[in-house]
């Protein structure tokens, strides 16, 4: 775990070291230093694309250990959607879209695979944030189309462990003992004999892409959901969710193949994932 703050709205810093450090910029420090942050930065050192924050500086600090130095951005998708309930399928596609780019770039690029992604790993930026002609609060639909959505934390990437699942409360949405977070696994994750492949991000991908639309998971949050996403119980309240809203068949066919029980019959190709989200959608957005 590490605490992430932006440095203007940070006072002081650990290692008196801002001074060093330009102001449009956030900071990630462990809260104990760990091989685990140096992997991670390891990692994100190497990747260069639009659509995934920038790491500008890594400081060693005696304190600390490893200090990210990153691109800042304003904030989540995940603040979005605590002011907007629901996405329109348009401004949902502007997030899908970016994430499926930046994840497949880094899993053809870099064989990297994004074990935790989740509208809390998802950050954005504005050109009229930037340009300070707009209220960054105002989560209206010209300010989703005019973002851009950048994945972030690679803490997890590349790594299967067995989740330790308790019961309900806020947990369910938090990263789980580093293999993911639960709502968001796919289910050959909690199976021994598998690996996670491309297919177990594209299923997070799937279930955030309807998250979008619905405003809601596909779960019973009271209950247990690893149970729920075993038995394919989640499968079929998707099924009942995606038919009330406002996205059309092919749009609502995409995500179910997205999120399918069966990894066999989920596709684990990104190239193939990102035709079936394209074609959809240009129409709609270029009239």
């Amino acid at each position: 775990m590490a605490l992430v703050a932006l440095l203007s709205r940070l006072n002081i810093d650990p290692e008196k070291l801002v001074y060093l450090l330009p102001r449009k910029a956030a900071i990630k420090i462990p809260l104990k230093p760990t091989d685990s942050m140096a992997k991670e930065l390891k990692r994100w050192s190497l990747m260069y694309h639009s659509n995934i924050v920038q790491l500008n500086e890594i400081i060693n600090s005696e304190t600390n250990g490893l200090i990210a130095v990153s691109q800042r951005c304003e904030g989540s998708v995940r603040d979005i959607m605590r002011k907007k309930s629901q996405f329109q399928e348009d401004e949902a596609y502007q997030v899908i879209r970016s994430c499926a780019e930046a994840l497949s770039y880094t899993f053809i690029r870099h064989s990297v695979l994004h074990l935790d992604l989740k509208p809390e790993n998802v950050l954005f930026g504005s050109q009229s944030i930037l340009g300070h002609d707009r209220n960054p609060m105002i989560f209206d639909h010209a300010f989703i189309l005019e973002s851009s959505f950048m994945v972030t934390d690679w803490g997890i990437s590349f790594s299967k462990l067995n989740a330790n699942c308790g019961t309900y409360d806020d947990r369910w949405l938090h990263t789980n003992n580093n293999s993911g977070t639960i709502p968001y696994m796919a289910p050959e994750r909690y199976l021994k004999g598998w690996r996670s492949s491309p297919a177990s991000v594209i299923f997070s991908l799937g279930i955030m892409w309807l998250e979008l639309l619905c405003g809601q998971l596909p779960f019973n949050m009271r209950h247990d959901i690893p149970h729920q996403i075993l038995s394919g119980e989640y499968y079929l309240r998707a099924l009942d969710m995606l038919s009330t809203v406002n996205a059309r068949p092919k749009v609502r066919k995409v995500i179910l193949d997205f999120i399918t029980p069966n990894p066999k019959k989920r596709t684990s190709s990104w190239d193939n994932a990102i035709k079936m989200i394209r074609p959809h959608f240009l129409k709609s957005l270029i009239a």
